[in-house]
C-alpha cells in the first residue's frame, strides 16, 4: 500500500450539474443588516463597497431564517427549499445547503459522507488539501479544502441546535486567494437562526479531576482524567484510555520514546525519521490510510523550545474507521524523540478531542529525564 494524501476533489461536476445550476434569479428577502456584525477588516471582500456606497443587502432564508450578507454583483437563486446559490460575475459560486440537525452523526463523519460521493479518481475532487475543526458564528464546524480540475473549493459544515449548514465556495485556482476574501467576509457576517445558537451541542468538556503520570525514566510528566487508566506496557511506552465498557475506552493516548538510527544525527533528522516511521507502521498494519494534515509544531516551556512535527490521519483497522493525531518532539538533548498519539474511532474522535487536548496541554518534558 502506498502512502497517499486523502483523496477529495472540488465539486467541478456539481458546478456544471443541472441540479445545481442557478435558475431564475430571486432574492427571497433583501434588507439592510439589522444588527452589524463585528467588522471584517482582516478579510475584506475582493470588491468591498467603497466609502459612500449604499449598504450591502442581506439575504434572509424564508424557512430557516438564517441571514447572509450579499457581496456586490451576485445573483441569488433557490433551486429548492434546502439550497441557496450565489453566483458572482467574478467567477465564483457559493452554495449553502441546510437540513435538520442530526447530532447522532458527528461532523467529521458527515464530511466523510460528502467525500465518499465527490472525492476520488473520476469524481469532482481529486485532492484533499486540508481539514480542521472550526467555528462559524459561535457554532461548532469542520472545514476542508479541496482541489479539482482547474479549481479549488472550501467546504464548511456547521452544526446548530436546529439546523446543519453546509457552505461551499468554488473559484478558479488562479484567483482563489483573492476571491476567497468575499467568502470569508460572508462567513464573518453569517447569522444563523437564533434558535441554533441557544442550545447548540458542543463536544464534551474534559473532566475536572485529573491524575498525574510522573516517572523520571520516561522523561516527562502528564495529567490524565481520574477515571482513565494508565499503563506502562514497556520501558519506553505509556498508554492512557477511558473506563472499560464506555465509549472512552476506545479513545487512546499513547506516548512512546523512540531512538532513531545513527544516520539521524540531528534533532531535525530524528524528528523527520520518527514521523516517517509512524507512517510506515500504518502502512504495514492498517488499510486505506489518508493523510489529512502534516505541519511543523513547536513545544515551548519556560526552559526550552523544541521544533517538532505533527500529522492527522485516518485509516481502517479491524473493519472500523479511525482517526489519529500524531505529534513528534525531540528531547532537549540527544536524538531520542517523544511520540504523542491520540487515536479514536472516527465517529468519536471529536467527542474526546477536548480531553486529549487537555492531556496534551499538561505534557511537561523534563530536561534531565533518561
Amino acid at each position: 500500500m502506498r502512502w497517499k494524501m486523502a483523496a477529495a476533489g472540488v465539486l467541478a461536476a456539481a458546478l456544471a450539474s443541472p441540479a445545481l445550476a442557478a435558475g431564475p434569479t430571486t432574492v427571497a428577502q433583501a434588507q439592510t443588516p439589522q444588527s452589524p456584525q463585528p467588522p471584517a477588516g482582516q478579510h475584506p471582500p475582493a470588491s468591498a463597497p467603497a466609502a459612500g456606497d449604499v449598504e450591502a443587502l442581506s439575504y434572509v432564508h424564508p424557512g430557516r431564517q438564517f441571514v447572509i450578507p450579499l457581496p456586490k454583483g451576485v445573483q441569488v437563486s433557490e433551486p429548492d427549499k434546502a439550497r441557496v446559490i450565489l453566483d458572482s460575475r467574478q467567477g465564483y459560486r457559493i452554495i449553502i445547503q441546510t437540513n435538520d440537525a442530526n447530532p447522532r452523526i458527528p461532523l467529521p463523519q458527515l464530511n466523510d459522507k460528502f467525500e465518499a460521493q465527490y472525492l476520488g479518481t473520476g469524481k469532482s475532487f481529486s485532492i484533499k488539501l486540508q481539514e480542521h475543526p472550526s467555528t462559524v458564528a459561535g457554532l461548532p464546524a469542520i472545514e476542508a479544502k479541496y482541489e479539482g480540475a482547474g479549481s479549488l473549493a472550501r467546504l464548511i459544515m456547521v452544526r446548530g441546535a436546529k439546523t446543519d449548514y453546509v457552505l461551499m465556495f468554488f473559484a478558479p485556482r488562479e484567483r482563489f486567494e483573492v476571491l476567497d476574501r468575499e467568502f470569508q467576509w460572508l462567513l464573518d457576517n453569517f447569522r444563523p437562526n437564533p434558535a441554533d445558537r441557544a442550545t447548540a451541542a458542543l463536544p464534551a468538556k474534559p473532566p475536572p479531576s485529573m491524575m498525574r503520570f510522573a516517572d523520571a525514566r520516561y522523561g516527562y510528566t502528564i495529567d490524565y482524567p481520574g477515571d482513565w487508566r494508565s499503563d506502562k506496557p514497556s520501558a519506553t511506552i505509556a498508554t492512557f484510555s477511558g473506563p472499560e465498557g464506555t465509549a472512552a475506552y476506545f479513545a487512546r493516548i499513547i506516548i512512546q520514546n523512540v531512538q532513531p538510527p545513527a544516520a539521524a544525527a540531528t534533532t531535525a533528522q530524528a524528528t523527520e525519521w520518527t514521523l516517517g516511521d509512524q507512517k510506515r507502521v500504518l502502512e504495514r498494519e492498517a488499510r486505506d490510510v489518508a493523510l489529512l494534515m502534516e505541519q511543523p509544531l513547536t513545544y515551548k516551556s519556560a526552559r526550552f523550545s523544541l521544533a517538532g512535527r505533527q500529522m492527522l490521519v485516518t485509516y481502517s483497522f479491524g473493519g472500523e474507521r479511525y482517526r489519529r493525531w500524531v505529534i513528534v518532539v525531540p528531547r532537549p538533548k540527544g536524538t531520542i524523540t517523544h511520540v504523542w498519539i491520540y487515536s479514536a474511532p472516527e465517529a468519536q474522535f471529536e467527542t474526546f478531542r477536548p480531553v486529549a487536548e487537555a492531556v496534551l496541554k499538561s505534557w511537561t518534558i523534563q530536561a534531565d529525564g533518561n
